[in-house]
């Protein structure tokens, strides 16, 4: 009696997209480290390097944890046809608080004019708050193949920047120094007006966790594969 399942030719073999998106990843890495090496070098070279102000800004830490999270994705984009639930989640996680690097760095809580690691370098700067978050934005949208993240994912994804910014706030009360001189309500024309700039930013990375989880929910519906591989 003929079976009734038989495996196709080439089923289980990682599809060219996913290969080209594991590349970029590692590529997207390896540009991170060169352009934050670059940053500790020229800060070493002026004399001005401190290690916890360095890590201090929130787009040089979402930097140092995106190359982790290019890596590791990057990585698994070589095996398996589409992302795992966990890797998915983590990627997920790059996106969002991608959108937050890109949303703020023009804004309130925007490094440029007092972060003294961009003083005499630019390129850093571009590849930090522009390539590579719009990179992992782009991915996001346009790589459908992974599974089905849960629907908690980006919203706790999103509590990292408000996370950030009472951090920033308590560590500048205790010390002194302040990551970017409009976090410190005491010295700031109108607290008020910076609370408001504050929940603006958290309800707007609310909706941007809701935009996010609508992405994966409809490459999962796009992509029937995803439904017998989530």
């Amino acid at each position: 009696m003929r079976e009734t399942f038989e495996d196709l030719p080439h089923a289980d073999r990682t599809p060219r997209l996913r290969v080209i998106t594991g590349f970029l990843s590692l590529l997207a890495a390896l540009t991170l480290a060169i352009a934050l090496g670059a940053q500790i070098i020229d800060l070493v070279r002026r004399e001005q390097f401190s290690a916890l102000e360095f890590v201090s800004y929130f787009s040089t830490q979402f930097a140092f944890i995106s190359f982790v999270g290019l890596l590791l994705t990057g990585l698994a984009g070589f095996s398996g046809r589409r992302d795992t639930k966990k890797v998915a989640s983590v990627r997920s996680f790059l996106a969002l608080n991608a959108l937050a690097v890109l949303i703020t760095h023009t804004t309130l809580l925007s490094p440029t004019p007092v972060n003294a690691t961009v003083a005499t370098l630019a390129w850093p700067d571009l590849v930090l708050h522009l390539i590579i978050p719009g990179y992992l934005v782009v991915d996001w949208v346009f790589n459908p193949l992974r599974a089905r993240i849960p629907r908690w994912v980006p919203f706790v994804s999103s509590l990292y920047p408000p996370v950030w910014i009472i951090g920033a706030i308590t560590v500048g009360q205790v010390t002194g120094w302040y990551v970017n001189p409009r976090l410190d309500l005491a010295n700031a024309a109108s607290p008020a007006l910076v609370a408001i700039y504050i929940g603006v930013i958290t309800v707007t990375l609310g909706m941007m966790a809701l935009a996010v989880l609508i992405v994966n929910r409809i490459h999962y519906r796009l992509v029937p594969a995803n439904l017998f591989e989530s």
